[in-house]
């Protein structure tokens, strides 16, 4: 049969939050994976806590989608705050009035994923 009677459209369908959320987490836990026992960069003021460049690069991507889906949200990741709890509270302060405010810990469990141990997450 003939296909000329046929419209095709293109639906811009809009992501939810929650959808845009587990995409993010998703694609920087991918990364997360295939980079498990990256080198220490520094640690924060207990040398415990742990930084890597890897920390910077899952922010990234979880920032990068939900500035593309929604450029008005406010994106707080633990990488953008200096250490300590009072700088955390300072910008939670700042930020709270926000309508939207996204909270990101691009690895929770940095010093498990600096052993090689996959028990961390992106948050």
């Amino acid at each position: 049969g003939s296909m000329s009677g046929l419209v095709y459209t293109l639906a811009l369908v809009a992501l939810s939050p929650l959808e845009v959320g587990k995409t993010a987490a998703l694609a920087a836990g991918r990364h997360l994976s295939s980079r498990v026992g990256a080198q220490v960069l520094q640690t924060k003021l207990d040398s415990a806590d742990l930084v890597t460049a890897v920390d910077r690069e899952c922010q990234d991507i979880v920032e990068s989608h939900i500035r593309r889906e929604f450029p008005n949200h406010v994106v707080l990741g633990e990488e953008s705050v200096p250490p300590g709890i009072d700088a955390a509270m300072s910008a939670l302060d700042e930020l709270a009035s926000s309508e939207w405010l996204w909270i990101i810990d691009p690895i929770d469990g940095t010093t498990n994923f600096v052993q090689g141990l996959p028990l961390c997450a992106v948050s």
